[in-house]
């Protein structure tokens, strides 16, 4: 779903301010972020939970020792 959006989003849309809630679930540095900057967001929690897990599982298996 994320990439066929990201195949159709046009640059205007990517500068606009991204659409926020009025409510107290979101924290008060979301409004006014545009869209491309919550994307990077997302996309960089992303990128970090992979490179943990993919560490994590590695140290599982034993093909990582832990640095001490």
């Amino acid at each position: 779903m994320l990439e066929a959006w990201l195949d159709s989003v046009t640059p205007e849309q990517l500068a606009a301010t991204a659409p926020v809630p009025d409510d107290d679930v979101w924290p008060p540095y979301a409004r006014g972020r545009t869209v491309r900057q919550c994307l990077g967001s997302v996309l960089s929690e992303e990128v970090e939970h992979h490179r943990f897990t993919t560490r994590d599982l590695d140290l599982i298996s034993g093909r990582l020792t832990p640095d001490m």
